[in-house]
């Protein structure tokens, strides 16, 4: 079975998130191939490398946005430019299973998967309150601006939303399986 992860938080490659590394290790010693989708960040001199722990890795140099298409994905969480090389990519890895880790990504995964791969969404936090908490330590235009680019009400919503439409949802926590009760079933 080959599993393709995948890692769209910009100026972020792998590896670099230890999550995302035992899961894979794990993933490879069952038998799995797994490889791991990331943004390519400035200076890394190679797009494609397998690692010593098996996992290969695959970084995409993705496009910005233009003006319009940055408003669209704040609204949508959608980055439209990025649909046609993660297409690209994903037609070929061929991959069994797409796992999309942290809750920004997913909506962008779907539109680019289409319903072509099931697509797992796991979230190794609780994103709304993320930004809930943040705003302690926001001064006051920060948290006008914050309040307008990621409100709290908006990314319950999308989490609940992309919960229903995923083939799967992965939590880590028991205060997440509470939160989403009723919105998925749980197994």
């Amino acid at each position: 079975m080959h599993i393709v992860m995948v890692l769209l938080e910009p100026g972020k490659g792998y590896p670099n998130d230890i999550r995302v590394s035992k899961q894979g290790r794990s993933l490879v010693k069952e038998g799995c191939r797994v490889t791991v989708l990331s943004f390519r960040r400035d200076g890394e001199e190679k797009e494609e490398e397998t690692l010593s722990d098996g996992i290969k890795v695959r970084r995409l140099s993705l496009p910005g946005s233009s003006l319009l298409g940055h408003a669209y994905a704040k609204f949508s969480l959608v980055h439209l430019s990025w649909i046609e090389p993660l297409r690209r990519a994903l037609r070929e890895l061929e991959p069994d299973i797409i796992h999309v880790h942290d809750l920004p990504a997913v909506p962008t995964i779907q539109k680019a998967v289409a319903g072509k791969y099931p697509v797992i969404a796991d979230f190794h936090e609780n994103f709304p309150a993320v930004f809930e908490m943040r705003r302690s330590v926001l001064n006051f235009k920060g948290l006008i601006v914050d309040w307008f680019e990621h409100p709290v009400w908006r990314w319950r919503t999308v989490e609940r939303k992309v919960v229903k439409s995923c083939d799967k949802t992965l939590v880590v926590v028991p205060e997440a399986m509470e939160r989403f009760q009723g919105h998925v079933p749980p197994e």
